[in-house]
């Protein structure tokens, strides 16, 4: 490119750029000796120079922008926020601007946060992670999938998969793979529900019906809710509601049986004044067997959670659940000869109900 006019030379050949200089040029240059080129060369490469620092600078702001629009919106992802909230945040860093670097307002107004620009970093954003998860996955040398079920507000099923792998350098990778939703029936679940556990293995079925049915007589109906969570309050027990058992969350079958457990008195008064008294909570062998699955239940949320802390490798998990073995042979062992040390809840009921038979 000819710095003084800035033609393009098609061909860069001593003819052609004599030719361009011959034809347009050398009418003003010819005259002027050695010193006089040498400060127009200068002058004009001053020139090309500020010109290119021009553009460069606008590149940079740009891309600046950009990689800002990007890093706000990926924050407004990691906490849920709205997409719109987008033009809320740029409203805001416009309004800091003018007070604390006016000068530099117009670089705020160039980052782009509306909704659709949001909505479409987000799909950016996801699009590399997966990629990346990609790559990673490639070089795993041994990998394991968790599957996780949950319900959405519609009442969904929602599947989340997730992925953890190592490689030859023993770096471990634990991300979320996908997550897929499920129209159907949800049998799969049914495998590993504690509900199922305790119904086929632990045979207290009889227990978690009758549970279920008196938490459903609760929570069916806004009145009946009402009426015994003001019954709560009255007596003031320690609970102000009883526990819901949802089928997709494995917890919260011990913690119903926990809150029915310690709520069993009022529960029976409650029902009997609604003309639905319940046989079973006046029945001692079923309010034992109800305090024995509390117990049960509490120790297997426990292995649970400690399943599912992050960082585990499998011969952890492994020892975990040989421990968990061992302690339900030590309870069988215990439980023949009248030793309920590890089931305190069957232990108190049994300690009032029984007097004068003494247990460890």
């Amino acid at each position: 490119m000819c710095l003084v006019c800035g033609a393009q030379v098609t061909v860069f050949k001593d003819y052609n750029l004599n030719h361009h200089y011959v034809t347009k040029l050398a009418e003003k240059y010819n005259n002027l000796s050695d010193q006089e080129r040498a400060r127009e060369l200068d002058a004009l490469l001053a020139k090309l120079h500020n010109q290119q620092r021009r553009f460069t600078k606008l590149h940079i702001s740009r891309d600046a922008a950009v990689k800002t629009s990007y890093v706000i919106t990926h924050k407004i992802a990691r906490n849920s926020k709205p997409f719109s909230d987008g033009e809320f945040i740029k409203e805001r860093l416009l309004d800091s601007a003018e007070l604390i670097c006016p000068e530099k307002k117009e670089a705020f107004e160039n980052v782009s946060l509306s909704r659709p620009t949001v909505t479409r970093r987000i799909g950016d954003i996801a699009r590399n992670l997966e990629l990346q998860l990609q790559h990673r996955a490639v070089n795993f040398d041994f990998f394991s999938l968790a599957l996780e079920e949950s319900c959405d507000v519609r009442d969904t099923a929602q599947l989340l998969i997730f992925v953890r792998g190592i490689t030859t350098d023993f770096k471990i990778t634990e991300e979320l793979a996908a997550m897929k939703s499920i129209k159907g029936t949800t049998t799969g679940n049914d495998l590993f529900t504690e509900e199922v556990l305790c119904k086929s293995v632990l045979k207290i079925n009889h227990v978690v019906d009758v549970v279920t049915k008196i938490v459903n007589f609760m929570k069916a109906r806004a009145l009946n809710h009402r009426q015994f969570a003001a019954l709560l309050e009255e007596n003031d027990t320690e609970h102000r509601d009883i526990g819901y058992h949802t089928a997709v969350r494995w917890l919260s079958l011990g913690k119903m049986l926990e809150s029915v457990w310690d709520l069993r008195e009022e529960t029976q008064d409650f029902c009997v004044k609604k003309g639905n008294g319940i046989p079973q909570l006046s029945d001692a062998d079923w309010i034992a067997d109800l305090g024995f699955a509390v117990d049960v239940t509490a120790l297997m949320n426990e292995l649970n959670l400690k399943l599912q802390c992050k960082g585990l490798f499998g011969h952890e998990l492994y020892n975990l659940v040989k421990a968990f073995m061992r302690k339900l042979q030590l309870l069988s062992s215990q439980m023949e000869v009248n030793i309920l040390t590890h089931l305190p809840t069957l232990k108190e009921y049994l300690q009032l109900v029984l007097t004068g038979t003494q247990l460890c």
